[in-house]
Formats: structure tokens, sequence, C-alpha cells
């Protein structure tokens, strides 16, 4: 039981450094958001990052078909597993599901919820269920700069009357 604690922990402290432990590879600059729920599967060294992506609380990495299950009295040696390849500068939101035999591009963000599989290109951003191509990574970095307010070095306190001020919630 003491053993399970002490995973938890370690698990929840450093999440980024469990799932190394277990064979993830990430390049330089690498951001995990420590999650409970976030899962690098059972087969974590079919995994790999380019350098400077953030993977976001929650999300889930499949790498095998579990489906296969159905096939298993007939066949019983049956397995199913693909490769999860993420390439570099890319940003993966909260609660996504990423299936066997991803490989998404470099200058790619997903969004929140998204479920991926295939192959995604380069320099796009991707959403939905299943996930699709909704912008080009030029016309989210432009419209992200023009949405941008200047809170990222600011404390709680002068964020919160920064945006209570700007969004005129007095």
């Amino acid at each position: 039981m003491f053993d399970l604690l002490k995973n938890l922990y370690f698990r929840k402290k450093n999440l980024k450094a469990f799932a190394e432990s277990r064979g993830v590879r990430f390049g330089e600059g690498c951001k995990v958001v420590s999650s409970l729920t976030t899962s690098f599967g059972t087969e974590p060294y079919l995994i790999s990052f380019g350098v400077h992506t953030e993977v976001s609380a929650d999300v889930t990495f499949i790498t095998h078909d579990g489906a296969v299950w159905v096939l298993r009295e007939e066949h019983p040696d049956v397995d199913v597993f693909g490769e999860i390849k993420v390439g570099s500068n890319v940003f993966i939101g909260r609660g996504v599901i990423i299936l066997p035999g991803t490989h998404i591009g470099d200058n790619t963000v997903i969004g929140a919820g998204a479920v991926v599989k295939g192959q995604l290109e380069a320099n796009s951003v991707y959403a939905g269920v299943p996930a699709r191509r909704i912008c080009s990574y030029e016309e989210y970095k432009t419209r992200a700069l023009n949405a941008s307010l200047p809170t990222k070095q600011m404390d709680f306190e002068t964020k919160k009357r920064y945006l209570v001020q700007h969004f005129n919630l007095d």
C-alpha cells in the first residue's frame, strides 16, 4: 500500500518525470501539467515528443487497440499497437484523447476535448470529435495576438484587478 501511495505522490508531483521513468521520450523544454487522470497508456515507451511541447491536464494517450478483445476467443494472441509521435512546438489541450498510430506535426495546437487519430499536418490547429483541421498556425497566431492581454507575468491580485477593470466587472 505504501508503494502505491508513494507512486501516486511521485506521479502527481512530477508527471513528466514519472512518464519518463516509464519510457516516454521528451525533447527539451517539454511541459506536462500534473494530473492524476493524465495517462500515457500501457505502452508509454511507444510515445515520443519533439521540443517545446505542452500537455495539458487529463490527456489520454492510447497506444493499443483494446477492441481486439472481441477477437480473442478465436485469435487468443491478437494485439494491435501504434506509436504516438508528437512534433515540436505543440500544444495539447485539456482532455484530449490521442489514439494509436497518431503523428502530430510541428507547430500544432489541439483544442480541448479533441479525439485525435492519424496524421495531423504541421502548422495547423485541430479541434473536435473526431479532430479536424480548423485553421492554420499563422491564422491562430494572428487571432491570439489580437485578443491577447499582457497578464502572463502578473501576480494573482494584479491580474485580477487588471481583468476586472478590462471586462468592466466593477
